[in-house]
């Protein structure tokens, strides 16, 4: 039977947008995370017993995102170092993404080298991606985003700037258009620094 970790690079690994970045849309990802497979992996790590259906019950309320990160990195471990540490007026720590150098530092104390600090920054823009909706607000996206645009034209120079056709992978996006393609002007603030 595949560990949780191996079903999660495997469902990574099967999402790339066009720049060849992977990413992990929101829906397969929380398919994954079921009761028993989180408490089946938190067994494994010989998890304090008295402490696990709690640590199971937050991590799928709140941080099924930030689970799988460290299981990815190798620190599946320090998932209650997450729960331990609050920041103001952010409840779940799946809604801390993505996480700062600094953040990561303080949660993870002397128990993280440089190196798992550094995947982890890594691998958190690919599972905290866009989704996109009619009822989406602007939004100034950081320059670290992976967009998951399948594929991306250049149409050419239009009325609020350069025009791009791009494929949304069908995971990322509930807007009512045909075949996942949406025609957008680059002079729309999405990324920014």
């Amino acid at each position: 039977m595949d560990s949780l970790v191996h079903k999660i690079e495997r469902l990574r690994l099967r999402y790339k947008n066009h720049e060849g970045r992977h990413f992990l849309p929101e829906t397969p990802l929380h398919d994954l995370m079921t009761e028993s497979a989180v408490r089946a992996t938190l067994q494994s790590l010989a998890t304090q017993s008295f402490h696990l259906e709690e640590l199971v019950k937050d991590i799928l309320s709140g941080g099924w995102k930030v689970f799988a990160i460290l299981l990815l990195i190798g620190q599946a471990d320090a998932i209650t170092l997450f729960f331990k540490h609050k920041f103001p007026q952010i409840a779940y720590v799946d809604h801390r993404l993505p996480y700062s150098k600094e953040m990561l530092e303080e949660i993870f104390e002397d128990r993280a080298d440089d190196l798992a600090i550094s995947k982890f920054l890594e691998i958190q823009w690919g599972i905290a991606i866009p989704f996109f909706s009619s009822r989406l607000l602007p939004r100034k996206l950081a320059s670290e985003t992976i967009l998951p645009f399948v594929t991306e034209d250049c149409l050419g120079p239009g009325g609020l700037g350069t025009v791009w056709k791009t494929e949304l992978d069908s995971a990322c996006h509930s807007l009512p258009i045909v075949s996942n393609k949406v025609c957008w002007p680059l002079s729309f603030p999405l990324l920014g620094d």
